[in-house]
This record gives C-alpha cells, structure tokens and sequence, in this order.
C-alpha cells in the first residue's frame, strides 16, 4: 500500500486572496517580492467605500482590501471566527459593519467594526435625513440635487425609514449615481461630521496595521491619517 495515500494535504493559506482564489477555483498571478500588504476585509463594497474615505486611501501602499460579497452573506463572520484558531487568517484585519460586530460576544483580537452603529446605508440615509436644505452638500453634488430630491421624494419620511434593509439597499443604490466615484462625495460627508469616531477608529487600526505590516509603517504616513481629524 502507497503510505502517502494515507495522508490529504491541506494547503495554508496567508492572505485573503489565496482563500478567496480556492474557494472560487481560481488561481492569481505570484505578487512581486516586497513587504507583503495587509489583508483587511470587509462585509461589501459599500463597507470598503467608506473605510477608503476613512484612512484607507492614505494607507494604500500597506493594506490590500477584499470584501466577502462574492463569496455569500456571513463569511466574514466566519473567516473572523476561524482566525482565533488559525494562525494564517490572524494576520488580516476583519472590518465588519458596526450592527454585525454586537453579534460577536468574544470578537477576535483582529476585528475592528466600522465608526456608527448602522449599516452604511443606514448611516448615509440618516446622515442625509438630519442635513439641512442649506447644507453646501447638496450644490456640490449638482445644482438640482436636494434633500427633497434624494430623500423625501423617495419616501424618506422619517429617521426609522432607514432602518428597513431592503428598502434602504434599494434607495442607496438609486442615489449611488450622484455621489461620484466610490460614492466619495457623500462619505467624505459623513465622515467630516464623525470625526471623532474616526478617530478612534484610525488609532485603532493602525496599531492593528503596524501589529501585522512585515516593514515599517511610515510615521509620516500615520501623521496624515490621524492629523485630518485632530481637534475634533
């Protein structure tokens, strides 16, 4: 008997990419050799936008961000979990929506949920709910936008409205188009109204950075991530 049929070799994987390319049957190119990014993942794309307009533009030359849309609802939470036992997925960086991370009773040392305690689909309804028809947010956005336009024609009558996942998935969608690439417009919004949640947020992901990078994390860099919401 062949001894080696014994054994199934089980391959480790060290970054988001290799697990996503296994689960999909896929295969990436080899990267080339320099301090390898830190992988940091995300429930969907409007997480990863807002986390961009956060700091994660300003850190893109050390993390690599992925979101689990592709791969179905709930693996995030999955990946995370494994990550306690798993030494490979310890050194990524979970970033869940903030409603997601109360389902955690003993969330791992290496999640860190988004500022705001809704969905970001939520936060920007209620963001765009409470502003002011003088807001210089809606000329920004176009001449004709307004907050009738975007919010009360489209049923937004009150603050709870927002709460309805579907319906806000669906208004956020039909409003995507206005806000410019990455829906940078009404993110940069948000968050220059939540400064010191972002704050807190950006202290505590670069320390998961810096924990996980394989270089040095330039202090320059960290200055300019963290000097955009001094004072608040």
């Amino acid at each position: 008997m062949n001894v080696s049929c014994l054994f199934t070799y089980v391959p480790l994987y060290s970054t988001y990419q290799e697990i996503s390319d296994h689960l999909k049957v896929e295969a990436s190119p080899p990267l080339k050799k320099k301090p390898r990014k830190v992988s940091v993942v995300f429930e969907d794309k409007e997480s990863e936008a807002l986390f961009r307009q956060i700091c994660g533009s300003k850190l893109r030359n050390y993390v690599h961000c992925a979101n689990t849309d592709s791969l179905g609802g709930g693996q995030l939470k999955n990946l995370a979990g494994m990550s306690k036992a798993l030494l490979e997925l310890q050194d990524m960086i979970f970033v869940p929506d903030s409603d997601m991370a109360k389902t955690w009773t003993k969330p791992p040392k290496n999640l860190l949920a988004l500022p705001g305690d809704k969905r970001p689909e939520t936060l920007i309804y209620r963001h765009l709910f409470s502003m002011q028809d003088s807001d210089p947010f809606w000329r920004e956005v176009g001449t004709t936008y307004t907050r009738q336009f975007a919010v009360t024609s489209k049923g937004g009558d009150s603050l709870r409205k927002g709460d309805d996942k579907q319906w806000v998935k669906n208004w956020y969608k039909g409003q995507s188009r206005y806000w410019g690439r990455g829906n940078q417009k009404v993110f940069k919004s948000w968050v220059k109204a939540h400064k010191t949640e972002c704050l807190k947020f950006c202290k505590k992901f670069v320390k998961l950075l810096k924990g996980r990078y394989r270089g040095e994390v330039s202090k320059d860099v960290i200055n300019r991530v963290l000097v955009e919401f001094k004072g608040s």
